[in-house]
């Protein structure tokens, strides 16, 4: 799978708006705007780094929403190296 394809499913294209962004005008290959993409798409996570929350319960899983940020921008800084 491409580096592009990745990307498009990792972070669709967006569209509303989120906190007066209008998410469809957002670049996907910028980090803070990814960013917000990706809190658009997971509003429950946000709350809670907003809020300072530590666990976000899910069904019968626990996660660390600031776990989840981190572990998101080491996947794509993986996937951003050049190929060797």
């Amino acid at each position: 799978m491409s580096q592009s394809a990745r990307k498009k499913f990792a972070c669709p294209p967006g569209s509303g708006v989120l906190d007066e962004i209008d998410l469809a005008l957002l670049d996907r290959d910028d980090e803070d705007q990814r960013r917000i993409l990706i809190e658009a798409e997971h509003p429950e996570l946000k709350q809670a780094l907003d809020k300072g929350i530590d666990e976000v319960h899910r069904g019968t899983q626990v996660m660390s929403p600031s776990r989840e940020r981190a572990a998101r921008r080491a996947k794509e800084r993986r996937h951003q190296r050049p190929a060797r």
